[in-house]
């Protein structure tokens, strides 16, 4: 095959691969019922893989080494896929499957997409752009002043095959209060704050002082306008670790002083925000209390038709199916099953804590590699922040392992994380990065070409 062309072959794989980690991004924020943009640019892409192949253009990068950080991945496809032979719910097995396809195309895009630092500063530059657009139009939404359409809250969204999120005949304060609920591109509150939780780290390891400041205070205000509780507990346990574990002195002196300013500048503006967002006000003064309580009290103490109530049921019901299944797990996206069998969730089936419903589904097996490799390679991650490679990849290891920390406790927080598309973009990073930094101290950077 002629020179040329074979550069215009590798230019567009990377283009569609740098399009599928950007669609990602995005999430249901673009799509037609079920089908997404992501789905779209995915296709494409393998299409450009495929034909690569044929040409013998390239090798996979898996097989001309060991896998790093991808053996668990791949074997939670197949468990899923064999757990397809004893769910109870065929269909949502192997809906679970297509699930975690998805997410594995998106760590085979990753290696595609960034092979050296440019691409990585090309990448960092695109998914910023994104994350500030996202970013402007969650203020509209929270202000009023605008929504995007493809939210339940949106009196387009039946346009995009989608149910409108709400009953226009509920009590006049919570109708005002939806009115100011940001969703974003990720349609539910609680994934937009877990999104903002995600992106906060990649701000603050920026070399530009206004970007460390600017955006991460602007995602910090996003996540206090959707009321999502969890994930401000996960800002707070990544705050903590910001400070202790990627910080010198003389900068947490300065963290310091940022945050005494923001705390003064919050407790002038809390009659406004008290008066202007009084439900969401009172969701975030109840943090800590809520914690408390799920932790602390029964579940039949507590309003039943409490959040707290909720989650305790869903988790007790789940692990009540997980001993009964003597530790397999009941199968991919069969904890549903076991929620509406239950009858005590309100009509809420998924699991809404991602560590409990690995744990259920896939059973012991599957949880405990699946904990042990999360915190492998976030481990990791945060170690080859304290490596003398170059500046980019430490800035983006960095604010890969704060991001998973955050995630820790943001993906408790969502209905489910299996088909979370950002959160598989961010161990994507991960495991991309781990594998460039290897290059790096081995002195064969960028193999994934």
């Amino acid at each position: 095959m002629p020179l040329r062309n074979y550069w215009i072959m590798k230019t567009k794989l990377q283009i569609s691969a740098i399009l599928v980690l950007l669609t990602a991004m995005v999430g249901v924020g673009i799509s037609y019922g079920p089908l997404y943009a992501f789905h779209v640019a995915g296709f494409a892409f393998l299409i450009l893989f495929v034909l690569k192949l044929r040409q013998n253009l390239t090798e996979l990068p898996f097989l001309k080494k060991k896998l790093h950080f991808l053996h668990v991945p791949l074997f939670m496809i197949v468990w899923y896929a064999l757990s397809i032979l004893w769910s109870t719910d065929r269909a949502l097995a192997v809906n679970q499957v297509f699930y975690l396809l998805n997410a594995f195309l998106i760590f085979l895009a990753a290696y595609f997409a960034i092979r050296d630092r440019s691409d990585i500063r090309r990448f960092l530059f695109l998914a910023g752009i994104l994350a500030a657009i996202e970013i402007l139009i969650s203020f509209l939404e929270a202000g009023g002043i605008a929504r995007w359409p493809i939210s339940p809250y949106s009196d387009l969204v039946e346009l995009f095959r989608r149910s409108i999120g709400y009953n226009p005949n509920m009590d006049a304060e919570i109708i005002a209060a939806i009115n100011k609920t940001p969703t974003g591109f990720h349609w539910n509150p609680n994934d937009l704050a877990a999104y903002m939780l995600m992106i906060i780290p990649f701000f603050l390891f920026s070399k530009r002082i206004w970007i460390k400041i600017v955006f991460p205070i602007a995602a910090l205000s996003i996540i206090l306008l959707t009321g999502s509780r969890a994930v401000l507990i996960g800002v707070a346990l990544m705050a903590f670790f910001y400070v202790f574990l990627y910080q010198t002195r003389k900068n947490i002196l300065i963290i310091s002083g940022v945050f005494a300013f923001l705390v003064i500048a919050f407790l002038i503006a809390r009659p406004y925000l008290k008066e202007k967002y009084e439900v969401k006000y009172r969701e975030i003064s109840t943090t800590t209390d809520a914690a408390l309580k799920f932790f602390t009290t029964d579940h039949e103490l507590v309003n039943d038709t409490s959040s707290i109530a909720i989650r305790q049921n869903l988790i007790e019901n789940g692990m009540h199916a997980f001993k009964e299944s003597y530790g397999l797990g009941v199968g991919g996206g069969n904890s549903q099953v076991v929620q509406k069998e239950s009858d005590n969730t309100h009509g809420i089936f998924s699991m809404h804590n991602f560590w409990i419903e690995i744990l259920v589904e896939g059973g012991a097996l599957v949880f405990g590699l699946w904990v042990v490799w999360y915190f492998l390679l976030l481990r990791r991650s945060y170690l080859w922040w304290r490596r003398k490679i170059p500046e980019e990849n430490r800035r983006l290891s960095a604010a890969v392992s704060l991001s998973m920390i955050g995630a820790v406790i943001a993906i408790i927080s969502i209905s489910s994380a299996i088909y979370f598309l950002p959160f598989w973009l961010l161990l994507a990073l991960a495991v991309r990065m781990n594998d460039l930094n290897r290059n790096q101290i081995s002195g064969h950077f960028g193999s994934a070409q």
